[in-house]
């Protein structure tokens, strides 16, 4: 038996010693401390949401065995700092930091410092709403034009944020658009520009905004007007039976307009057959033509103020 045990005994012997070695260094490996950038996460219940700024990420100190603290990845481990809000109400809060609030931290690893290790958090009920966009200008258009207006689609914008921003809000602005050397209509995409980080445009939709752009304003004179009768029941005479009417607006507008376009419309419904004439004002309307044109024109002058009707007792047949 001895013999057995006393043969290679110097292999045997450093075998052990090497085995004692791994223990010892096993036992005794150093604890190091690391830092990490981690992001916050703060969860609210529905309804609710943040309003102002706060950190969106924080710094941790961790302390452990060497070897198990260079292996952490924070995304990999998916580590974050979670405020739990989900019970809070509407107003101020202050929330304390600490390793309690870290998710994901390996087993063996201690939390030695957090920072920042205090928020203060505004928290408000979220409100979503429409509201119309506001289309943004910068510059002139160069001598001899005008600008006339704009005209942007989407009209309106749904946003969401808290409720006393939003409440707050009457119009979305956009990006500004110049309007430095533009001498003529033009299409201009834009986004949208929230006043504050807390209001989110909901509508992903890009604005597409058509802006006016002509010559000064001009006056035009359209003769031969016809007077046209709306309502009637019976035949009826006109004097005159057409009118010359002035126009003033944008050059190419008024260009555009045919013959036909324009007309002078007297209202009779209602009015009873009798000899005498009817001293009627005319009403300028206007036949197929853009409603976005027809913003810009104005009615200068109509040559006669009144319309006389004179309506028969023959009906007219149905």
């Amino acid at each position: 038996m001895l013999e057995v045990l006393a043969r290679n005994w110097h292999l045997k012997l450093l075998s052990g010693l090497l085995a004692c070695a791994l223990w010892v260094a096993a036992t005794s490996e150093g604890v190091i401390v690391q830092d990490l950038t981690v992001p916050v996460e703060i969860s609210l219940k529905d309804g609710l949401t943040l309003v102002g700024t706060y950190p969106t990420s924080g710094e941790i100190r961790l302390r452990g065995p060497e070897t198990v603290l260079r292996r952490i990845d924070p995304l990999r481990h998916e580590m974050e700092l979670l405020v739990d809000l989900s019970q809070a109400t509407p107003g101020e809060r202050t929330v304390h930091l600490d390793g309690s609030n870290l998710v994901g931290l390996p087993r063996g690893i201690e939390v030695a410092q957090v920072t920042p290790n205090r928020l203060s958090l505004s928290v408000d009920e979220a409100l979503t709403l429409e509201i119309p966009v506001e289309v943004s200008f910068v510059g002139e258009p160069p001598p001899g034009y005008f600008f006339y207006g704009s005209r942007a689609a989407p009209e309106t914008l749904t946003i969401e944020g808290p409720r006393g921003l939003v409440e707050a809000l009457t119009v979305m602005p956009t990006d500004p658009i110049s309007l430095e050397n533009r001498t003529g209509p033009f299409i201009e995409r834009v986004g949208a520009v929230p006043n504050s980080p807390e209001i989110r445009v909901l509508d992903t939709r890009v604005i597409s905004v058509r802006v006016e752009v002509d010559g000064v304003p001009t006056a035009v004179a359209f003769d031969a007007v016809p007077v046209v009768l709306r309502g009637q029941l019976f035949e009826a005479t006109t004097t005159p039976d057409d009118v010359r009417v002035v126009l003033s607006g944008p050059p190419a507008v008024l260009r555009a307009i045919a013959p036909g376009q324009i007309l002078a419309v007297i209202d009779v419904s209602g009015l009873a057959s009798r000899p005498e004439s009817y001293h009627l004002s005319p009403r300028i309307e206007f036949v197929d033509m853009p409603s976005d044109d027809l913003e810009h024109v104005g009615i200068e002058s109509i040559s006669s103020e009144t319309v006389d009707v004179v309506l028969s007792d023959r009906r007219i047949s149905l």
